[in-house]
């Protein structure tokens, strides 16, 4: 049995679970993603010397029975060095992952995508599952309406939905994701800054500056979503003002909702 790897990304783990990376493929197609110079799992695939085209793993059949080997309860972030929808990936390859998620209902799994069309269609047309949550990845306003317009429909359908605002770059982002009353349909959000080899760019060249990240998350407490603020905001997080309380933020651990909440009864890994 291969042997996944826990993930280093933070918000992965919590709620009495481990997260782990479920890679079968590397690379990415969108080159019309805004984010394209920061993104990450190209930076993955530039650190560890892997195609930055849509490229399946040697060993993707080992990592995709891995789940079934796994009697804890786990979280599984599914194609983070990817898109799980890039289009020149087979679909056949999607179906068997999926096949797998259905087989494994104690586990939890995490999908983040920029083909936001793509993801109502293979989601909208299969059964919920309550361990999937669908999520969709933006930085600017361009992004980030269509991505909430998918993720409302497929809540409306019964969807668990997640919101990954990763690195934020724009100032109207906030506007792009809409309403408090669209907001409502997400039920999980993840707010980044723009990070380059490891580090929180400043804002004086052109970093993510506080108003940016007070303008995002100020609706969420009256939309009920839960929201995780990651480390890489440390830099500038007292600067912002915690829509909670009014008071500025001491530290990013000040709101650090896990993904559905805490899960009780679950052993954890050590």
């Amino acid at each position: 049995m291969t042997r996944l790897s826990r993930t280093g990304i933070e918000y992965a783990h919590g709620g009495g679970r481990i997260g782990y990376a479920w890679n079968l493929w590397t690379g990415c197609s969108n080159t019309a993603c805004p984010c394209r110079a920061d993104c990450w799992a190209l930076a993955m695939c530039r650190r560890y010397g892997w195609p930055q085209e849509p490229t399946l793993k040697t060993d993707d059949e080992r990592v995709l029975r891995a789940p079934l080997g796994m009697t804890t309860p786990a979280r599984f972030l599914v194609q983070f060095t990817s898109d799980f929808l890039d289009p020149k990936i087979d679909w056949g390859r999607r179906e068997q992952i999926w096949c797998r998620v259905q087989e494994c209902p104690r586990h939890q799994f995490l999908f983040l995508t920029k083909q936001y069309g793509a993801a109502e269609e293979f989601f909208g047309e299969r059964a919920v599952l309550p361990n999937v949550w669908v999520g969709a990845s933006i930085c600017d306003y361009k992004s980030g309406r269509p991505a909430v317009n998918s993720l409302s429909r497929l809540n409306r359908m019964g969807w668990h939905t997640w919101l990954s605002v990763e690195p934020l770059l724009t100032r109207d982002v906030a506007q792009g994701i809409g309403t408090p009353k669209a907001l409502a349909t997400i039920e999980w959000m993840v707010v980044g800054a723009l990070t380059r080899n490891g580090r929180t760019v400043g804002q004086t060249v052109g970093g993510t500056r506080p108003a940016l990240v007070e303008r995002l998350i100020w609706f969420a407490p009256e939309a009920g979503v839960g929201v995780w603020l990651k480390s890489n905001l440390e830099p500038i997080i007292q600067q912002v003002t915690d829509p909670r309380s009014g008071e500025p933020f001491r530290s990013v651990t000040d709101w650090q909702d896990p993904v559905g909440g805490k899960e009780q009864g679950i052993e954890t890994v050590e």
